[in-house]
């Protein structure tokens, strides 16, 4: 799955290892008779087996996007990004000037970027997202979730 295409699901559950037919079958009942009656997914969820993992499209894509950002905008590795993107596009004995200029755009680029941000997401998810593009930057700085 790539966040570069529309997410097939919202969500998926689904058992981590091999479980008896009996047993997928009695979750899957259990799971949306709970979702029909109540319409809380959480509870839905919290019905199911220890042997069940829930995939959330959504949570998918904030934390894709964050090893992004962790891996290109912040620190450290900010800088070794503007130096592989000037390096990428510029020679070694270029003029000063024309340095700076190239240097200068590939700092605005390694920046967290909200229109990038918001392109990628209507194409994953274009029904929209319960977090703020602020929020998945601060997630992604600390990696601690926004209350």
């Amino acid at each position: 799955m790539t966040i570069k295409k529309a997410a097939p699901y919202m969500f998926l559950v689904g058992p981590k290892e091999k479980v008896s037919a009996q047993l997928l079958k009695d979750s899957a009942e259990k799971f949306y008779d709970v979702l029909i009656r109540t319409p809380d997914i959480n509870r839905a969820f919290g019905s199911l087996p220890k042997e069940f993992l829930s995939f959330l499209a959504e949570r998918f894509f904030a934390t894709t996007y964050a090893r992004v950002l962790r891996a290109q905008s912040f620190g450290r590795k900010r800088k070794d990004r503007v130096n592989f993107l000037v390096n990428m596009v510029i020679p070694e004995n270029a003029e000063p000037e024309k340095l700076r200029e190239v240097r200068e755009m590939a700092r605005l680029f390694s920046r967290p970027d909200r229109e990038r941000f918001e392109a990628v997401q209507r194409n994953y998810l274009p029904q929209g997202v319960s977090f703020t593009f602020d929020e998945l930057v601060e997630f992604a700085r600390t990696g601690a979730i926004p209350e």
